[in-house]
């Protein structure tokens, strides 16, 4: 299989071949989303100075930033296991939605109930994912053979705790932010939308040349990132108006 680095090599760039095609189409759709992302961030600090972030408020950013790019991350990676493993990309596609926004939305619920405990619930999923990344080719590979009520059932058995504890993440982030930057609270929504994005692309870049497993390990590291953000909040002192 073409190695993306590969690319670089002026013969390989010119070759007619579907696979190097297929690396520029990601190439300029990864350039394409970079370009638009930064202008639809950095164009509203630009024009309003309210919505500068202070110095106080980069964790917030380094939150939203984080779980938007876990989230993506995460997703791609089931999404592209679970094709293998159902054996059709619909069905993964239907499966995963399914787990992810009904699990995801339990998680959200939850967490808009209790309020607390962002960074231990972010070093949990993070846990959780590292397991995940470590154990899912197995019980691929185990299963296989299985029916495939069987192995939807399996599917959604890996997405429910990954889905509950990623639902938890957003929730709580609004609400350190209503409570420590409000104004600031549109600009880290449209982040976070804009962070996920760009995860899409560059996860199926990272699939092509490290393998599916190596976007589950990032996803992790972005919510370890997320947790460390959130703990650093908790210890920053509140602004004085």
């Amino acid at each position: 299989m073409l190695s993306l680095t590969s690319l670089v090599d002026p013969e390989v760039r010119a070759l007619n071949d579907s696979n190097v095609t297929v690396a520029r189409t990601l190439f300029w759709l990864l350039a394409t989303v970079v370009t638009l992302a930064v202008l639809c961030i950095a164009v509203p600090l630009v024009a309003s100075r309210e919505l500068r972030p202070r110095r106080a408020d980069t964790r917030l950013v380094l939150y939203f930033s984080a779980i938007g790019l876990g989230f993506m991350f995460v997703e791609i990676a089931l999404l592209q296991r679970l094709s293998l493993f159902l054996g059709h990309p619909t069905y993964a596609l239907g499966v995963l939605l399914f787990g992810l926004l009904l699990s995801s939305g339990a998680g959200s619920y939850l967490a808009g109930r209790r309020g607390t405990g962002a960074p231990l619930l972010l070093c949990a999923l993070a846990l959780l994912l590292a397991v995940v990344a470590l154990g899912l080719p197995a019980v691929v590979s185990l299963l296989q053979g299985a029916p495939t009520p069987a192995r939807i059932a399996a599917a959604l058995a890996f997405i429910a705790p990954l889905g509950l504890l990623m639902g938890t993440a957003f929730p709580l982030g609004v609400g350190a932010a209503q409570r420590d930057a409000p104004p600031l609270l549109p600009w880290l929504w449209g982040l976070n939308g804009a962070a996920s994005v760009l995860a899409s692309v560059v996860a199926v870049l990272v699939a092509l040349e490290l393998g599916i497993g190596a976007n589950l390990w990032i996803g992790a590291a972005c919510y370890l990132a997320a947790a460390a953000a959130a703990v650093a909040a908790r210890r920053e002192p509140s602004p004085v108006a």
